[in-house]
C-alpha cells in the first residue's frame, strides 16, 4: 500500500509538472502573414533554459551580437541575434541567488550575484575571471576590454584593470591575488542605482543623491563633477557624446560627456522613473501615466508626444516601436509619433528595449523567445556602436555576357 501510493505520488507530481510546462511553452506564435501585412517578419524563434515548475524569465538583454535571458534560479541562455541559434546555457553563481540584469562589451559577459561578478566568453559561456567584491553591487557592473567598474552598496566605485584580472586568472592567482588588478575607489555620498559608463580614457557615473562625476579611467583624476538639483529618478542613458539624467525635479538634462556642460534641460511634468532611450538625434523620455515624448539629443525641442505608449521597444529607420498599457506593440511613426498600426503580443509581455540594433524581440515568462524584424532588412542597424557592424562583402556585379558573334 505505501509503495502504490508513493508511486502514485510521484505520477501526479510528474503531471503536474508537465501541465505547468504546457502552460508555459506552449504559446502561440505571432502570425507570420499579420507580421507580413505590418512590414514585418519573424526572423526566430527559441526556447530559453527555464524549468516552466519553479522558474521564469527575470531578466531579458541584448546586444549587437546575441540575445540573453536569465531566468529567476539564475541560468543564462544565450541566443545568436541574427539567427537564433542557441550559444551556450551557463548557471552563474549559486541557484537563486539575486542577481543584476547582464551587461556586455565587445568579448565578454558580465554578471553581478552575490558578492562576485562573474566574466563570461561572449561567444562560448566559457568562465573567464570571477572578482570576490567588498560590497554587493548596487547596479549592473559595466566594462571594457580595459576597465571593469562597479557601484557598491556601500556608495564606493570600484575601478579594476580588466586586463590583469584575465592574467591573474590564467596564471592561477585568483582570488588571492585580485588586489592586484584594483586600480582606485571613488567615495560618493549616497549609492547609485544607474551602471558606470566606459568612455575611453574616462569613466561617468552618478550618486542616487544628485551628483554626476567623470573620472579618469587610469588614475582618478576628476574630469568635472555636476550637481543636477534634485536626487536621480531613473538610471543615466548616454550616446557618443552626452550623458542624460533624469531628477524628481521632473527634468532630463543632457550632459556634455567631456567637460559636464548641462546642454540643455527639459521640464517633463512628473519624474522619469525609466531610463531614457537614445538612438541617433532622438532620446525618448517614457513619464508614468503619461506617455511617451521625443526630443532633439542637441537641442532639447520636443518633436512629438504620444499619450498611449508606455516604452520604447526598438527603432528603425523610419518607425519606433513601444509598449502599451495593455501589453500591444505599437508602430509609430518615428517623424511625427501617430499610431501607425498595433500587434497583439500579450502572450510575450517581456521586452528588450533596444538601444543597440532595430531588433524586436520578446519573450514570454516560460522562456519562448521571438525575434522580429522589417521586411527587407537583412542586416540590422547598429545605433549605439556602429562601429561594430561587420565589414560586409562587396559583390562584383554580374558581366554581361560575350557575345558570339564575331
Amino acid at each position: 500500500m505505501l509503495f502504490r501510493r508513493i508511486v502514485l505520488a510521484a505520477v501526479v507530481c510528474l503531471v503536474t509538472q508537465q501541465v505547468a510546462s504546457a502552460q508555459f511553452i506552449k504559446r502561440p506564435l505571432p502570425n507570420e502573414n499579420e507580421l507580413n501585412r505590418l512590414g514585418l517578419t519573424m526572423a526566430w524563434w527559441g526556447q530559453a533554459t527555464v524549468n516552466p515548475a519553479l522558474d521564469q524569465v527575470e531578466y531579458f538583454e541584448a546586444d549587437e551580437q546575441n540575445v540573453y535571458v536569465q531566468s529567476s534560479t539564475g541560468m543564462i541562455s544565450t541566443f545568436h541575434g541574427e539567427t537564433g541559434r542557441r550559444m551556450w546555457s551557463q548557471l552563474v553563481g549559486a541557484p537563486n541567488q539575486q542577481g543584476f540584469p547582464v551587461t556586455s562589451s565587445e568579448t565578454e559577459v558580465l554578471l553581478g550575484v552575490g558578492m562576485k561578478v562573474f566574466a563570461l566568453d561572449k561567444t562560448t559561456g566559457e568562465m573567464r575571471w570571477e572578482l570576490i567584491l567588498p560590497s554587493p553591487p548596487s547596479a549592473p557592473p559595466k566594462g571594457d576590454d580595459d576597465f571593469l567598474y562597479v557601484a557598491t552598496l556601500n556608495s564606493k566605485i570600484l575601478a579594476y584593470d580588466a586586463r590583469k584580472l584575465r592574467t591573474l586568472t590564467v596564471r592561477g592567482m585568483m582570488p588571492q591575488w585580485a588586489n592586484r588588478s584594483e586600480l582606485w575607489t571613488f567615495q560618493m555620498p549616497l549609492p547609485s542605482n544607474s551602471s558606470p559608463i566606459p568612455a575611453g580614457e574616462n569613466v561617468v557615473f552618478s550618486s542616487d543623491k544628485g551628483m554626476i562625476y567623470s573620472l579618469g579611467a587610469t588614475h582618478k583624476e576628476l574630469r568635472f563633477q555636476l550637481e543636477v538639483g534634485g536626487k536621480m529618478s531613473a538610471p543615466l542613458a548616454y550616446s557618443r557624446d552626452y550623458v542624460f539624467a533624469c531628477d524628481t525635479h521632473s527634468r532630463l538634462l543632457c550632459v556634455n560627456i567631456k567637460n559636464g556642460r548641462v546642454v540643455w534641460a527639459f521640464s517633463s511634468g512628473a519624474p522619469i522613473r525609466r531610463q531614457p532611450h537614445v538612438v541617433g538625434s532622438q532620446v525618448f523620455a517614457t513619464v508614468p501615466r503619461e506617455g511617451l515624448t521625443s526630443l532633439s539629443v542637441t537641442t532639447g525641442l520636443q518633436q512629438w508626444y504620444q499619450p498611449r505608449a508606455t516604452d520604447v521597444i526598438a527603432v528603425s529607420d523610419k518607425r519606433v516601436y513601444a509598449g502599451d498599457p495593455d501589453e500591444n506593440v505599437l508602430i509609430l511613426d518615428r517623424e511625427t509619433g501617430q499610431i501607425l498600426a498595433q500587434m497583439r503580443l500579450r502572450d510575450f509581455p517581456i521586452r528588450v528595449h533596444n538601444d543597440r540594433t532595430d531588433r524586436l524581440y520578446l519573450a514570454s515568462p516560460g522562456g519562448t523567445i521571438v525575434a522580429l524584424r522589417e521586411l527587407g532588412s537583412d542586416f540590422p542597424v547598429y545605433h549605439l556602436y556602429p562601429e561594430r557592424r561587420p565589414i560586409l562583402p562587396l559583390l562584383a556585379p554580374d558581366e554581361p555576357a560575350e557575345s558570339m558573334e564575331q
